[in-house]
């Protein structure tokens, strides 16, 4: 076994390099699980319980670090692919943010890929 003397070199060694399909899943699941612990640290130093917060972000008690795991997951795999060369077709909503939509878009430009919203139109009268 190679000689590892840096964080980032175990990293290569077990999930390969950054780019790579592997590393970019577990770079996802690893910012993912963060935001939810900092999220979490937050909640509790505020003295406030998960239904409290869930009310206050507008959303159900037993998913909000699901929401914000799956929010972040999302939203690094988009950028991931589209740095790759990828075209990418995300749902609604794009982003939480203008920042972030606009992360997405110059991940894009960068990369001279197409990155689209899908928008049903099915049930929406001809135009």
């Amino acid at each position: 076994m190679e000689k590892i003397s840096t964080f980032e070199e175990l990293l290569q060694a077990k999930y390969g390099s950054r780019g790579s399909e592997k590393r970019d899943q577990f770079d996802r699941e690893s910012i993912a699980f963060r935001l939810g612990e900092q999220l979490k640290a937050a909640r509790k130093e505020a003295k406030l319980s998960q239904e409290q917060l869930a009310e206050r972000t507008g959303t159900k008690k037993s998913y909000t670090y699901r929401e914000l795991r799956d929010h972040v997951a999302r939203l690094a795999g988009a950028i991931a692919a589209l740095r790759r060369g990828l075209h990418v077709i995300v749902e609604k909503p794009m982003a939480h943010s203008v920042g972030e939509c606009e992360q997405m878009i110059a991940a894009a430009d960068a990369s001279g890929t197409m990155l689209a919203v899908a928008h049903c139109m099915e049930w929406a009268p001809p135009v």
